[in-house]
């Protein structure tokens, strides 16, 4: 199975372990391995995404680039000229960084991933693919452009800041971090990556049927999924559109609202109480969901009327996701802080309300179909075991926060489906989509979230020797 994944995926895949930031770049070892030319990507990898100000620290490097060696200095974006400011905020990355070249696509299928700039680019420099080196921030653009350019030296650095599209986060973010997990995969030693390897499987196999993967092969699959020749991945008018409706807006609030009552005692006196009891008011809260979980059930099995059932399912749901928003704040307060065993089985029981509320309540109310439900409970087994070799190498809050606010949304998606899905069928399907995307992205956080320490770890060892 490796070698079949390092096979289909090569051409996305950097030429060394994937680094923090740009200037964890070796130039001194590739100017004297042939390198003379080097195109550098732009947002998200010397400066923050919309920025005009490149971070001085990678302009910096830059200029040691040309003294260990070398001659031509690229910048190659995606971003379009489609205004004067544009051109100016072009022009001011150029004088920065003090590039002898800039590329933008003129129109759509010049963009990376096509290899049209890079082409520009070794005529321009007037050197072979084997004396250039690519440096940027996207598997699905800058490594593979580069790639099937036949670029040699590549180095894939982790993005960072600015404003991202909403298409970015729930599309394209799940498949670059899988790509990542492979090319921490192929680049670390054998004996360091076997729960890499593992997570990484499950979490492809969790996305696409293995053995479908030679019939439709991953590259022009993965084209198709992120976006062709795309800068930024928008999600259709209508669905943004949806998303910013009264329902979604009104959705939020009513959760709102439903943690704003512990506001109402002074909050000295929480204070005070939590200190001493944080820890056993949160397992409180925590296994009260269970009970919540055996009611959703017994009312499903009732001979309640079928509009009786929904109101009440969506009223144990409401009073459950609340228990949910306080049990992680009663934790905190203890003086001890949280326990790692509150935490997983915290997980553990919004899993199984979830599942249950969708095959009890959402199913039956006509809201979701049987399908649509089982899809979702083992799509969620398969993230979480993605996610358990992870667990052990060390977690962040970065990953449960993600995993907090996709439950969020997939309680919004049942409360608001519940109460008005029957009338309003097409805010439902809404709702429920942009759950099934956030619950993935939460998944794949994890994950990643493991990654970011080891390339963070290695970045300040890095930088550590360079400046001893």
């Amino acid at each position: 199975m490796g070698s079949f994944l390092e096979e289909r995926v090569a051409d996305y895949m950097p030429t060394q372990l994937p680094v923090y930031r740009v200037n964890d770049v070796d130039a001194e070892q590739w100017a004297q391995e042939g390198v003379r030319g080097l195109l550098l990507d732009v947002e998200g990898t010397l400066g923050e995404t919309g920025a005009s100000e490149l971070l001085p620290e990678y302009v910096d490097w830059v200029v040691r680039a040309r003294d260990a060696g070398i001659d031509f200095v690229g910048l190659w974006t995606n971003k379009t000229i489609d205004s004067v400011a544009d051109r100016q905020l072009l022009r001011g990355w150029q004088e920065q960084v003090g590039a002898d070249l800039v590329l933008s696509p003129d129109q759509p299928s010049h963009a990376k991933p096509s290899t049209y700039g890079a082409h520009q680019a070794m005529q321009y420099f007037g050197l072979k693919p084997q004396e250039m080196g690519m440096i940027g921030d996207k598997a699905t653009a800058d490594m593979r452009a580069a790639a099937l350019a036949g670029i040699e030296h590549r180095a894939w650095t982790r993005p960072f800041g600015g404003h991202r599209h909403i298409g970015d986060k729930l599309v394209r973010d799940p498949v670059e971090i899988a790509l990542r997990m492979q090319a921490h995969l192929q680049f670390t030693p054998k004996g360091d990556s076997e729960p890499l390897a593992s997570g990484n499987l499950m979490l492809i196999s969790s996305q696409t049927d293995v053995e479908t993967l030679p019939e439709f092969g991953l590259p022009d699959g993965l084209d198709n999924i992120v976006g062709f020749g795309l800068s930024d991945i928008e999600l259709p008018e209508h669905l943004l559109a949806d998303m910013q409706s009264p329902v979604f807006r009104k959705a939020f609030e009513n959760l709102q609202e439903l943690f704003a009552d512990q506001t109402q005692v002074p909050a000295d006196k929480i204070r005070a109480f939590l200190y001493e009891h944080g820890r056993t008011a949160a397992d409180a809260l925590t296994y009260s969901r269970l009970a919540i979980t055996a009611g959703v059930a017994l009312i499903h099995f009732s001979n309640l009327s079928p509009d009786t059932k929904r109101k009440l399912h969506a009223t144990l749901l409401a009073t459950a996701y609340a228990t949910d928003g306080l049990d992680g704040f009663a934790g905190r307060g203890h003086k001890d802080g949280a326990t790692a065993k509150g935490g997983d089985d915290d997980q553990r029981i919004d899993k199984a309300l979830t599942a249950t509320a969708d095959l009890l309540a959402m199913v039956p109310a006509g809201l979701l179909s049987r399908k649509e439900a089982g899809a979702s409970i083992l799509r969620d087994v398969a993230l979480t075991l993605a996610r358990e070799p992870f667990k052990a190498r060390g977690m962040d809050t970065k990953s449960i926060r993600a995993g907090k606010n996709a439950l969020m949304l997939k309680a919004a998606a049942q409360l608001v489906g519940l109460a008005l899905g029957p009338r309003n069928p097409h805010a439902n399907w809404v709702l429920q989509k942009t759950a099934t995307g956030l619950k993935i992205v939460s998944a794949v956080k994890s994950a990643d979230s493991w990654l970011e320490q080891q390339e963070f770890k290695n970045h300040i060892a890095i930088q550590s020797r360079r400046a001893a």
